[in-house]
């Protein structure tokens, strides 16, 4: 597949049916979800607005959205053609995303890797903006980074190689409907291989050292973000961070 102008999605107040057109939105950019809207929507308008680039058979998508919250429960699972890792970096807002015994709490420059193939849910607690990522099992393969992938991965967004991936898609969203062929294929293979840097690059941070300076610093970092929103338990510290609570 090569690269396609801009696809583009945004609900039609004046077409009805609001939360519809929002489920389907989503389940068209981002694999199947039930979703529901928040009833105390700001101004009572629910607005949404999605687009979609392909470098090759990757999908990057940007999606805005009100407060809503959505599921991927046996339906939906079911539903869904292939099996993919979806990376999502917010932009913009507060939203929580759970699966498989990680809750993370995003906020702007917070990044998540989640699982197509297992039962995930989202809350968007205020007007959104983020980005997403969506990369077939396969293409991880080709690059052998299914072992690095696991369930509810949390991506430190103060990391490098995180920084990194997050700067890379923002310049591959302006030029990709600029790119030929063979351009859109190396970009391919880049974004593939920077994910899996940052992926690695968090698990190496979390199980290298014991409790070393470097993850000592992610964990000074989170605290930072997230001390002022929330007590943060000692629980909630090791799973951001992928330790042990003894550790």
């Amino acid at each position: 597949m090569v690269a396609s102008s801009t696809e583009s999605w945004s609900i039609d107040q004046g077409a009805g049916d609001v939360p519809g057109q929002w489920q389907r939105m989503l389940s068209d950019t981002h694999l199947p979800w039930a979703t529901s809207i928040t009833a105390t929507v700001p101004g009572g308008v629910f607005e949404a607005s999605a687009r979609r680039w392909w470098i090759d058979d990757l999908a990057l998508v940007d999606c805005e959205c009100g407060p809503c919250s959505g599921t991927r429960q046996r339906h939906q699972l079911a539903n869904t053609d292939d099996e993919f890792v979806v990376v999502l970096i917010t932009r913009a807002g507060r939203e929580t995303v759970s699966q498989a015994g990680m809750d993370a709490e995003l906020r702007p420059g917070d990044a998540v890797a989640w699982d197509s193939t297992l039962r995930a849910r989202f809350a968007v607690w205020e007007p959104l903006a983020e980005r997403s990522l969506l990369i077939p099992r396969a293409a991880l393969d080709e690059v052998g980074g299914r072992a690095w992938v696991r369930a509810g991965v949390t991506l430190d967004g103060w990391a490098p190689a995180t920084e990194l991936l997050a700067s890379y898609l923002d310049v591959l969203s302006r030029s990709l409907d600029r790119l030929g062929p063979a351009a859109v294929t190396a970009a391919r293979n880049a974004t593939l291989e920077l994910f899996i840097g940052a992926v690695r690059g968090d698990a190496e941070l979390a199980t290298a050292g014991g409790t070393g300076p470097a993850l000592r610093a992610a964990m000074d970092r989170y605290i930072e973000r997230h001390l002022l929103d929330q007590p943060i338990s000692a629980a909630a510290l090791a799973s951001a961070h992928g330790v042990s609570v003894r550790r």
